[in-house]
């Protein structure tokens, strides 16, 4: 793969030492064209690691297909007159409330009525990049929020919160909210986890290896700034 700059070729890599790719199943990451194992120990480690962070889980905020179409119908109620759907039906208009509220999208917006600040689509500039400082906000805690199945989805909220993190450290914006807390907000496409020694959903059981190292370097880096991190899990489960 050939990189240029303003017309003329400066570098040319294989593709393979560009791509990152992790096997949860097999704990094998490819990383710049290098393939590494993690074995035994480094699994054992990463779960007493992750068992340090506190997981909450809180049934009234799972989520399903039938909670997201019953907010759709309500925006069909309160928009269908709108100008932007002159001479659409009823269906087309359904379709394009889809597009503008997306499941991610309406599950932050849920959470106002549970009392959270909505920061979702609110962007800041840091490092020449447009990123959103939280997607939720409550009594001094910070939430990234992720729906999904998969470790390449949820890590995205792990990302998120740490490209977040550096913002605050570095006071690059104002009028800032107290926060003493950072939590990673999981929704799983799946059924319920079983339940640590606490009773919370105990991540152990979780088959994704990526996502539970990438939340091993973001306990840390909360933690170096003093601050607490939390783990919240929900899950999106469609009712039969």
């Amino acid at each position: 793969m050939k990189s240029f700059n303003n017309g003329k070729s400066i570098r040319t890599d294989k593709i393979r030492n560009l791509i990152d790719y992790v096997d949860d199943e097999h704990r094998c990451v490819l990383y710049r064209g290098i393939w590494y194992h993690f074995n035994d120990d480094y699994q054992k480690y990463l779960e007493d690691s992750i068992a340090e962070i506190d997981v909450i889980h809180n049934p009234l905020y799972d989520f399903n297909d039938d909670i997201y179409q019953e907010y759709i119908n309500e925006r069909f109620i309160k928009e269908k007159d709108a100008p932007e759907f002159d001479g659409l039906d009823d269906l087309k208009i359904i379709e394009k409330l889809k597009k503008k509220y997306y499941k991610e999208r309406v599950y932050n917006l849920l959470r106002i009525r549970d009392g959270f600040e909505n920061y979702d689509r609110v962007t800041n500039s840091y490092g020449g990049s447009q990123i959103e400082l939280m997607d939720l906000y409550k009594d001094e805690t910070m939430y990234a929020v992720k729906i999904g199945n998969s470790s390449s989805i949820l890590c995205y909220a792990v990302d998120q919160s740490i490209s977040s993190l550096k913002m605050y450290k570095h006071n690059t914006l104002k009028n800032l909210p107290v926060i003493k807390n950072v939590a990673i907000w999981l929704v799983l496409e799946r059924k319920s986890l079983p339940l640590n020694k606490n009773g919370q959903p105990n991540l152990s059981k979780l088959n994704m290896f990526m996502l539970k190292n990438k939340l091993d370097s973001w306990k840390k880096e909360v933690r170096l700034q003093g601050l607490n991190p939390i783990i919240y899990i929900n899950y999106k489960i469609d009712v039969v």
